[in-house]
């Protein structure tokens, strides 16, 4: 409510005005973001010359699975690729054209295949047909063309597939008869959305998180990643008006209400990654949105009165963050006066970003201001208001345009 928050007037001199905030204390040890690797583990990552290898580094770095982290993604993936064929010769009458006679997916297939894709996206993101061209000597990958044969490399990527979903009341005995691996799909819980890919998207996370000593200051932010308009996981921009489409994913048709409006930017990605030190830039978590029908954040948040979509995603995105008073940056897409709450006293996180008006909890002060001209854009002054009880400080600072930053743990005070 406005009568809650008043307006902090604040010295030139940086002068300290209105109630003092002080942020939770860390209790995480050091404040800045290490690698979290054993002496053994960082010999193992050394070549013949004693020097480190990108491409041990990479594999050390990449997701594990099994019930003590000792199948490789590599393995896993083979696995799931080798089922997925299965399926597609009995049921959909594929041909192969390189796995046949025998011939089956393996582990090393798969580790190729992912160096294949790494070369695709550094090298421009060619055609196979250029990828694997004898003519045209500025086309070809030739580590690729020596990796692989082309017609392999169809045969993977028309078998890429992150969960065994096809057959839902397929009984375990009648499983192992048909399918040389064990059955691997996300819990019956998972959003419809993230049912393909929910197992890999968390393994990352899980190994990621693993991999480092946690520091203090973590920023969230969001992206857009390359989609296509018939996809379970892409979302697209304008309004929602819920119709219900027979769509395909990998050829495994589903029923879904999605946007009728074509996708041209592909879907939002949730991520927190390291704020500062060696480590700025670290991916820590990361979750793509499922949309108006994301069924994981369609459940009211037991810390508020209504339906808060973002303050349920953060519970689920930094729930290995709770209370260390961890310091988290973020921006006007998540922030407001809720989730700032219940980040400093349930979360016991401290919180910062960029907001929007209706978002504060302050109604129309700050607008008001900035229509009365009392700060103008190119002056770089500010405006301070303050919660009269609970620990937030909005502030309003003149830039080329204005700047609207809510706190749970500053004080209303300018630095000097």
């Amino acid at each position: 409510m406005v009568d809650d928050w008043k307006t902090i007037r604040v010295c030139n001199n940086g002068a300290p005005a209105g109630r003092r905030i002080d942020p939770i204390p860390w209790e995480g040890g050091d404040e800045e973001f290490s690698v979290k690797i054993t002496d053994r583990e960082l010999e193992s990552l050394r070549d013949e010359k004693g020097e480190i290898s990108f491409e041990k580094v990479l594999q050390w770095s990449l997701p594990r699975f099994g019930d003590d982290d000792d199948v490789s993604l590599f393995e896993w993936q083979a696995a799931r690729m080798r089922n997925y064929m299965t399926m597609i010769i009995e049921d959909k009458s594929y041909k192969p054209r390189y796995y046949k006679d025998g011939k089956t997916i393996t582990t090393d297939h798969v580790a190729r295949f992912y160096g294949m894709l790494l070369a695709k996206m550094l090298s421009g993101n060619p055609s196979y047909k250029q990828m694997f061209s004898t003519r045209e000597i500025f086309d070809a990958i030739e580590p690729v063309k020596n990796s692989m044969t082309l017609d392999a490399m169809k045969d993977l990527s028309r078998c890429l597939h992150f969960a065994d979903d096809w057959e839902e009341e397929e009984e375990d005995e009648e499983w192992e008869e048909k399918y040389s691996d064990g059955k691997e799909e996300a819990a019956d819980t998972t959003a419809r959305h993230r049912k393909k890919f929910s197992m890999v998207e968390d393994a990352y996370n899980r190994r990621w998180q693993a991999m480092v000593n946690f520091g203090k200051w973590i920023t969230a932010d969001e992206s857009r990643v390359a989609g296509w308009y018939h996809s379970v996981i892409t979302c697209g921009p304008g309004k929602f008006r819920p119709i219900c489409c027979f769509v395909r994913f990998a050829d495994a048709p589903c029923c879904l209400f999605i946007e009728p409006k074509p996708i041209r930017t592909g879907a939002t990605m949730h991520s927190i990654c390291v704020t500062k030190g060696p480590l700025a830039t670290y991916k820590l978590f990361v979750r793509v949105y499922g949309g108006v029908f994301d069924a994981d954040l369609n459940n009211k948040h037991p810390n508020t009165v209504g339906l808060l979509k973002f303050v349920t995603l953060y519970s689920i995105m930094l729930a290995s963050f709770f209370g260390k008073g961890h310091c988290l940056v973020m921006d006007s897409a998540y922030m407001g006066d809720a989730m700032a709450l219940i980040g400093r006293f349930v979360w016991l996180i401290n919180m910062i970003g960029t907001v929007q008006s209706n978002r504060t909890g302050a109604g129309g002060m700050g607008n008001e201001a900035i229509k009365e001209k009392e700060i103008q854009k190119g002056k770089y002054n500010s405006l301070f208001y303050q919660h009269k009880e609970q620990p937030l400080t909005y502030a309003i600072w003149a830039d080329n345009n204005f700047v609207k930053v809510l706190s749970n743990f500053h004080s209303p005070e300018v630095a000097v």
